[in-house]
């Protein structure tokens, strides 16, 4: 292990990035997820859009939807999970707006209830993301099973 410059142990706060760095990087990461939370969203809209365009009947969609009878529950497993992504994405977006504007609340009357209430949405708006990715995943796994399958691979 490298030992760290005499200079360094002087206290807590020789150690610590500036201030703007730290706001930077924090920009930055919330970017970041709101990006890719964002692209989540557009690719399951695009794939459902696209997917179902398929099923429906002739002046809308695809002559050939009435003979598709097989696999059709992959299908379906794809829709209900690509749906229940864009549905948690689209709740992560409200959510994180919910986060910042209890800052508001704390700002204005200082109280506990913002801390309490952050929290709360902290917890759910979580879950939406792990909801999120995990139903975009199997949707994504469910259409191109369905698409394989009815493609003969």
């Amino acid at each position: 292990m490298a030992q760290l410059p005499p200079a360094a142990h002087k206290g807590p706060h020789k150690s610590r990035p500036p201030f703007e760095m730290v706001q930077s990087n924090v920009a930055l990461a919330n970017t970041y997820r709101l990006e890719l939370n964002k692209q989540v969203i557009g690719i399951a809209t695009a794939l459902f859009a696209f997917t179902i365009s398929f099923f429906l009947p002739a002046p809308f969609g695809s002559p050939a939807a009435a003979e598709i009878t097989t696999y059709k529950p992959l299908a379906w497993i794809g829709w209900i999970c690509l749906a229940a992504a864009i549905l948690c994405g689209l709740y992560q977006l409200r959510a994180w707006e919910q986060f910042y504007l209890t800052y508001r609340l704390d700002n204005k009357d200082k109280s506990a209830d913002a801390e309490l209430k952050r929290e709360g949405i902290t917890a759910t708006r979580r879950l939406a993301m792990v909801v999120q990715y995990t139903t975009f995943v199997l949707g994504l796994v469910a259409t191109g099973l369905f698409a394989a399958f009815r493609l003969g691979l």
